[in-house]
Protein backbone atom coordinates (compact mmCIF):
# COMPACT_ATOMS: atom_id res chain seq x y z
CA UNK A 1 0.00 0.00 0.00
CA UNK A 2 1.43 3.35 -1.10
CA UNK A 3 2.50 5.69 1.82
CA UNK A 4 0.46 8.99 1.80
CA UNK A 5 2.14 12.19 1.69
CA UNK A 6 0.98 13.78 4.56
CA UNK A 7 0.60 13.13 8.49
CA UNK A 8 -1.66 14.61 10.45
CA UNK A 9 -3.17 15.87 7.92
CA UNK A 10 -0.74 18.38 6.59
CA UNK A 11 -0.18 17.87 2.93
CA UNK A 12 3.88 17.60 2.10
CA UNK A 13 3.42 20.20 -0.14
CA UNK A 14 3.24 22.61 2.97
CA UNK A 15 6.01 20.60 4.67
CA UNK A 16 8.66 23.14 6.14
CA UNK A 17 11.88 23.02 4.13
CA UNK A 18 9.81 21.21 1.12
CA UNK A 19 12.41 20.42 -1.33
CA UNK A 20 11.62 17.29 -3.55
CA UNK A 21 8.08 17.06 -5.74
CA UNK A 22 8.38 13.15 -5.10
CA UNK A 23 8.46 11.71 -1.83
CA UNK A 24 9.83 8.77 -2.97
CA UNK A 25 13.09 10.31 -5.03
CA UNK A 26 14.57 12.66 -2.32
CA UNK A 27 17.20 15.01 -3.47
CA UNK A 28 20.64 14.81 -2.73
CA UNK A 29 22.52 17.71 -4.90
CA UNK A 30 26.24 17.06 -5.50
CA UNK A 31 26.71 19.94 -3.52
CA UNK A 32 25.77 18.22 0.12
CA UNK A 33 28.82 16.38 0.87
CA UNK A 34 28.25 15.55 3.97
CA UNK A 35 28.59 12.28 5.55
CA UNK A 36 25.52 10.16 6.90
CA UNK A 37 25.39 8.30 10.18
CA UNK A 38 22.54 6.97 11.42
CA UNK A 39 22.57 6.78 15.32
CA UNK A 40 19.99 4.45 16.25
CA UNK A 41 19.29 4.01 20.41
CA UNK A 42 17.65 1.77 22.84
CA UNK A 43 13.99 0.99 23.29
CA UNK A 44 13.51 -3.02 23.05
CA UNK A 45 10.40 -3.95 20.59
CA UNK A 46 10.16 -0.08 19.82
CA UNK A 47 13.64 -0.73 17.21
CA UNK A 48 11.00 -1.89 14.66
CA UNK A 49 10.12 2.26 13.65
CA UNK A 50 14.26 2.23 13.12
CA UNK A 51 13.95 -0.83 10.70
CA UNK A 52 11.11 1.00 8.79
CA UNK A 53 13.35 4.25 9.04
CA UNK A 54 16.50 2.52 7.52
CA UNK A 55 13.71 1.24 4.83
CA UNK A 56 13.51 4.82 3.80
CA UNK A 57 16.79 5.20 3.14
CA UNK A 58 17.92 2.18 1.66
CA UNK A 59 17.17 2.91 -1.98
CA UNK A 60 18.58 6.68 -2.03
CA UNK A 61 21.39 8.43 -1.76
CA UNK A 62 21.47 9.09 1.98
CA UNK A 63 21.96 5.39 2.66
CA UNK A 64 24.29 5.35 5.68
CA UNK A 65 27.97 5.98 5.99
CA UNK A 66 27.90 4.96 9.35
CA UNK A 67 25.43 2.88 11.60
CA UNK A 68 25.85 3.50 15.27
CA UNK A 69 23.52 2.27 17.95
CA UNK A 70 23.25 0.45 21.36
CA UNK A 71 20.80 -2.35 22.84
CA UNK A 72 18.05 -3.00 20.32
CA UNK A 73 19.63 -0.08 18.03
CA UNK A 74 23.09 -1.75 18.23
CA UNK A 75 21.29 -5.27 16.95
CA UNK A 76 19.45 -3.22 13.73
CA UNK A 77 22.99 -1.35 13.16
CA UNK A 78 25.09 -4.84 12.85
CA UNK A 79 22.11 -6.51 10.73
CA UNK A 80 22.81 -3.02 8.52
CA UNK A 81 26.63 -2.75 8.75
CA UNK A 82 27.01 -6.62 8.14
CA UNK A 83 25.44 -7.40 4.62
CA UNK A 84 25.52 -6.50 1.15
CA UNK A 85 23.02 -3.53 0.62
CA UNK A 86 20.84 -5.80 -1.43
CA UNK A 87 20.04 -8.00 1.82
CA UNK A 88 20.28 -5.57 4.58
CA UNK A 89 16.23 -4.72 4.61
CA UNK A 90 14.98 -8.41 4.11
CA UNK A 91 17.89 -9.41 7.05
CA UNK A 92 15.61 -6.97 9.02
CA UNK A 93 12.76 -8.13 8.22
CA UNK A 94 13.78 -12.31 8.93
CA UNK A 95 14.95 -10.48 12.30
CA UNK A 96 11.66 -9.04 13.42
CA UNK A 97 9.36 -11.57 12.21
CA UNK A 98 11.95 -14.34 13.57
CA UNK A 99 11.12 -12.79 17.24
CA UNK A 100 7.72 -11.71 17.20
CA UNK A 101 6.42 -15.46 15.38
CA UNK A 102 4.45 -16.34 18.59
CA UNK A 103 1.55 -13.58 17.28
CA UNK A 104 2.27 -14.03 13.65
CA UNK A 105 -1.38 -15.37 13.41
CA UNK A 106 -3.29 -13.37 15.75
CA UNK A 107 -5.79 -11.65 14.42
CA UNK A 108 -5.06 -7.69 14.30
CA UNK A 109 -8.39 -6.02 16.27
CA UNK A 110 -8.73 -2.52 15.09
CA UNK A 111 -11.30 -1.11 18.14
CA UNK A 112 -10.74 -0.61 21.20
CA UNK A 113 -10.79 -2.49 24.05
CA UNK A 114 -9.22 -5.71 21.89
CA UNK A 115 -6.59 -4.23 20.38
CA UNK A 116 -5.44 -3.13 24.03
CA UNK A 117 -5.61 -6.35 25.54
CA UNK A 118 -3.83 -7.89 22.73
CA UNK A 119 -0.99 -5.66 23.68
CA UNK A 120 -1.35 -6.72 27.06
CA UNK A 121 -1.45 -10.31 26.40
CA UNK A 122 1.76 -9.90 24.19
CA UNK A 123 3.56 -8.26 27.08
CA UNK A 124 2.64 -11.01 29.06
CA UNK A 125 3.99 -13.09 26.95
CA UNK A 126 7.19 -11.61 26.82
CA UNK A 127 8.00 -11.55 30.33
CA UNK A 128 6.73 -15.26 31.05
CA UNK A 129 8.87 -16.23 28.22
CA UNK A 130 10.78 -14.65 26.44
CA UNK A 131 11.14 -14.33 22.70
CA UNK A 132 12.44 -16.53 20.24
CA UNK A 133 15.67 -16.15 18.64
CA UNK A 134 16.15 -13.33 21.37
CA UNK A 135 15.78 -13.92 24.80
CA UNK A 136 14.24 -16.50 27.06
CA UNK A 137 14.24 -16.66 30.81
CA UNK A 138 17.01 -18.70 32.61
CA UNK A 139 15.69 -21.71 33.75
CA UNK A 140 15.36 -22.93 37.46
CA UNK A 141 18.30 -25.01 38.03
CA UNK A 142 20.48 -21.64 36.81
CA UNK A 143 19.78 -19.81 40.14
CA UNK A 144 22.49 -21.16 42.51
CA UNK A 145 21.80 -19.00 45.26
CA UNK A 146 25.82 -19.18 45.63
CA UNK A 147 26.54 -17.69 42.13
CA UNK A 148 23.50 -16.44 41.10
CA UNK A 149 23.04 -15.18 37.58
CA UNK A 150 23.27 -11.53 36.60
CA UNK A 151 20.32 -11.55 34.62
CA UNK A 152 16.56 -12.91 34.59
CA UNK A 153 16.80 -13.02 31.30
CA UNK A 154 19.61 -15.43 29.14
CA UNK A 155 20.07 -13.78 25.89
CA UNK A 156 21.97 -16.45 24.27
CA UNK A 157 20.02 -17.11 21.80
CA UNK A 158 20.65 -13.79 20.17
CA UNK A 159 24.08 -15.16 19.36
CA UNK A 160 22.95 -17.90 17.18
CA UNK A 161 20.51 -15.30 15.67
CA UNK A 162 23.37 -12.60 14.66
CA UNK A 163 25.91 -14.94 13.64
CA UNK A 164 23.12 -16.18 11.15
CA UNK A 165 21.84 -12.80 9.89
CA UNK A 166 25.03 -10.73 10.18
CA UNK A 167 28.13 -11.01 8.03
CA UNK A 168 31.26 -10.04 10.76
CA UNK A 169 34.01 -10.43 8.70
CA UNK A 170 31.65 -7.66 6.45
CA UNK A 171 31.69 -5.36 9.11
CA UNK A 172 35.73 -5.51 10.08
CA UNK A 173 36.64 -5.33 6.63
CA UNK A 174 34.42 -3.45 4.83
CA UNK A 175 35.76 0.49 5.28
CA UNK A 176 32.40 1.91 3.28
CA UNK A 177 30.13 1.37 6.12
CA UNK A 178 31.09 1.53 9.76
CA UNK A 179 30.03 0.35 12.78
CA UNK A 180 30.02 1.58 16.18
CA UNK A 181 28.34 -0.34 19.52
CA UNK A 182 27.78 0.72 22.85
CA UNK A 183 26.85 -1.63 25.91
CA UNK A 184 27.41 -1.52 29.77
CA UNK A 185 30.16 -2.24 31.75
CA UNK A 186 28.17 -4.08 34.55
CA UNK A 187 31.34 -3.96 36.58
CA UNK A 188 31.86 -0.30 36.57
CA UNK A 189 28.54 0.45 35.09
CA UNK A 190 29.99 3.10 33.06
CA UNK A 191 29.24 2.61 29.10
CA UNK A 192 31.68 1.24 26.45
CA UNK A 193 32.04 1.70 22.91
CA UNK A 194 33.00 -0.71 20.04
CA UNK A 195 34.02 1.23 16.81
CA UNK A 196 34.92 -1.31 13.68
CA UNK A 197 37.65 1.73 12.71
CA UNK A 198 39.52 0.49 15.99
CA UNK A 199 38.66 -3.00 16.64
CA UNK A 200 37.64 -6.08 15.28
CA UNK A 201 33.57 -6.16 15.80
CA UNK A 202 32.09 -9.83 17.05
CA UNK A 203 28.54 -10.83 18.30
CA UNK A 204 29.20 -10.15 22.19
CA UNK A 205 29.52 -6.66 21.09
CA UNK A 206 26.42 -6.54 20.11
CA UNK A 207 24.70 -7.92 23.02
CA UNK A 208 22.00 -5.24 24.61
CA UNK A 209 22.95 -5.20 28.52
CA UNK A 210 20.77 -2.68 29.37
CA UNK A 211 18.95 0.44 28.09
CA UNK A 212 20.77 3.72 28.12
CA UNK A 213 20.13 7.20 29.36
CA UNK A 214 19.05 9.22 26.33
CA UNK A 215 21.50 11.97 25.08
CA UNK A 216 20.31 15.48 25.29
CA UNK A 217 20.81 17.41 21.74
CA UNK A 218 20.97 20.55 23.67
CA UNK A 219 24.03 19.87 25.37
CA UNK A 220 25.96 18.30 22.02
CA UNK A 221 24.75 21.70 20.04
CA UNK A 222 26.57 23.87 23.58
CA UNK A 223 29.40 21.57 23.33
CA UNK A 224 29.74 21.89 19.34
CA UNK A 225 29.06 25.85 19.53
CA UNK A 226 31.68 26.16 22.02
CA UNK A 227 34.27 24.46 19.98
CA UNK A 228 33.32 25.75 16.51
CA UNK A 229 33.70 29.58 18.31
CA UNK A 230 37.36 28.71 19.13
CA UNK A 231 37.92 27.72 16.29
CA UNK A 232 36.90 31.41 14.71
CA UNK A 233 38.52 32.83 17.68
CA UNK A 234 42.33 31.46 16.23
CA UNK A 235 41.80 34.17 13.69
CA UNK A 236 41.86 36.78 15.65
CA UNK A 237 45.08 36.86 17.72
CA UNK A 238 48.36 38.07 15.94
CA UNK A 239 50.82 35.23 14.67
CA UNK A 240 52.95 35.42 17.96
CA UNK A 241 49.92 34.91 20.07
CA UNK A 242 48.90 31.66 18.36
CA UNK A 243 52.39 30.05 18.88
CA UNK A 244 51.84 30.46 22.46
CA UNK A 245 51.66 26.78 24.28
CA UNK A 246 48.27 28.34 25.36
CA UNK A 247 47.43 28.68 22.03
CA UNK A 248 48.11 25.84 20.78
CA UNK A 249 46.25 23.86 23.63
CA UNK A 250 43.29 25.91 22.40
CA UNK A 251 43.51 24.90 19.22
CA UNK A 252 43.18 21.11 20.14
CA UNK A 253 39.47 21.91 21.59
CA UNK A 254 38.49 24.08 18.12
CA UNK A 255 36.54 21.87 15.38
CA UNK A 256 35.37 22.90 11.93
CA UNK A 257 32.73 20.23 11.32
CA UNK A 258 29.40 21.56 10.43
CA UNK A 259 26.38 18.92 11.82
CA UNK A 260 23.11 18.57 10.69
CA UNK A 261 21.22 16.10 13.45
CA UNK A 262 17.88 15.14 11.65
CA UNK A 263 15.75 13.57 14.36
CA UNK A 264 13.14 10.68 14.00
CA UNK A 265 11.07 9.95 16.87
CA UNK A 266 8.81 7.17 17.23
CA UNK A 267 5.00 9.24 18.25
CA UNK A 268 2.58 6.59 19.22
CA UNK A 269 -1.23 7.52 18.33
CA UNK A 270 -2.21 6.73 21.61
CA UNK A 271 -0.74 6.03 24.80
CA UNK A 272 1.32 2.35 24.98
CA UNK A 273 1.77 2.29 28.69
CA UNK A 274 5.14 0.81 30.65
CA UNK A 275 5.09 -2.26 28.67
CA UNK A 276 5.83 -0.47 25.31
CA UNK A 277 9.35 -1.34 24.92
CA UNK A 278 8.40 -5.20 25.48
CA UNK A 279 5.55 -5.74 23.75
CA UNK A 280 6.47 -7.42 21.02
CA UNK A 281 3.49 -8.71 18.75
CA UNK A 282 3.59 -9.11 15.17
CA UNK A 283 0.99 -6.44 14.46
CA UNK A 284 2.53 -3.74 16.58
CA UNK A 285 5.37 -4.29 15.17
CA UNK A 286 4.16 -4.01 11.45
CA UNK A 287 2.75 -0.67 12.58
CA UNK A 288 6.18 0.95 13.77
CA UNK A 289 7.81 -0.01 10.69
CA UNK A 290 5.34 1.46 8.67
CA UNK A 291 5.14 4.54 10.76
CA UNK A 292 9.24 4.63 10.82
CA UNK A 293 9.34 4.47 7.14
CA UNK A 294 6.26 7.21 6.40
CA UNK A 295 8.19 9.01 8.87
CA UNK A 296 11.59 8.91 7.00
CA UNK A 297 10.25 9.46 3.38
CA UNK A 298 8.05 12.63 4.49
CA UNK A 299 11.26 13.48 6.35
CA UNK A 300 13.30 12.92 3.16
CA UNK A 301 11.27 14.76 0.92
CA UNK A 302 11.70 17.51 3.06
CA UNK A 303 14.96 17.67 3.44
CA UNK A 304 15.28 21.21 5.47
CA UNK A 305 19.44 20.60 5.79
CA UNK A 306 19.44 21.27 2.13
CA UNK A 307 18.61 24.96 3.07
CA UNK A 308 21.68 27.59 3.36
CA UNK A 309 23.24 27.09 6.73
CA UNK A 310 24.43 30.35 8.24
CA UNK A 311 28.42 30.07 8.59
CA UNK A 312 28.24 30.81 12.68
CA UNK A 313 26.28 27.90 12.69
CA UNK A 314 27.89 24.74 13.73
CA UNK A 315 25.19 22.51 14.61
CA UNK A 316 21.35 22.04 13.29
CA UNK A 317 18.51 20.24 14.26
CA UNK A 318 15.37 19.36 12.11
CA UNK A 319 12.43 17.52 13.58
CA UNK A 320 10.31 17.79 10.20
CA UNK A 321 7.54 15.39 11.73
CA UNK A 322 7.45 17.49 15.05
CA UNK A 323 7.28 20.77 12.85
CA UNK A 324 4.52 19.43 10.95
CA UNK A 325 2.53 18.67 14.03
CA UNK A 326 2.63 21.68 15.25
CA UNK A 327 1.28 23.66 11.79
CA UNK A 328 -1.76 21.44 12.54
CA UNK A 329 -2.44 21.97 16.13
CA UNK A 330 -1.76 25.35 15.25
CA UNK A 331 -4.36 25.58 12.64
CA UNK A 332 -6.96 23.51 14.98
CA UNK A 333 -6.55 26.47 17.33
CA UNK A 334 -7.14 28.91 14.98
CA UNK A 335 -10.29 26.92 14.01
CA UNK A 336 -11.39 27.05 17.43
CA UNK A 337 -10.76 30.94 18.28
CA UNK A 338 -12.35 31.75 15.10
CA UNK A 339 -16.31 33.60 15.83
CA UNK A 340 -18.62 34.46 13.27
CA UNK A 341 -19.34 38.37 13.71
CA UNK A 342 -23.10 38.47 14.67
Amino acid sequence: MPLSPSIGGVPLNETPGKHSLDPNEPRRPSSYEKKVALVLQGGGALGSYQAGVYEALADTKYAPDWVAGISIGAINAAIIAGNAPADRVPRLRTFWKTITAPSAYWVAPDCWPFDIWQRHASALRSLSFGQPGFFHPRLPVEWNPLAPPLSYYDTSSLKATLLQLVDFDRINRDKNVRLSVGAVNVRSARFAYFDSAEITIRPEHVYPICKPYQAEHGCLRARHAVRFAINELEELPPESVKETPQAKRLHEFGCVTEMDIVQLIYRPMSPLGPAMDYEFGRSTMTARWNQGKADATLTLAAAPWLDPSPPEVGVRIFDVVHDMLMIRQSRHVRSDTTTTPP
